[in-house]
């Protein structure tokens, strides 16, 4: 992963295995966002923070069973 000039960029080759890849990037302000990318059974790349509205206080974020995306709450 780089950031570069305010935008991650990421190999889209890593998502052809259709499984949700989590990272975190420290952006200039020094605040870490949490976020994953998953390329779906459509061929969609699909980027979404790692924190619901319910749980993103306590950092519990998602995981990926099967085709569906689980809140860890």
């Amino acid at each position: 992963m780089v950031l570069e000039n305010g935008e991650i960029k990421l190999d889209n080759l890593i998502f052809d295995d259709n499984k949700a890849h989590f990272y975190n990037a420290k952006i200039p302000l020094g605040k870490i966002i949490y976020f994953f990318v998953v390329k779906d059974k459509n061929g969609i790349y699909r980027a979404a923070a790692n924190a619901c509205a319910v749980c993103f206080k306590t950092y519990k974020g998602f995981r990926q069973e099967g085709n569906e995306i689980v809140c860890n709450n």
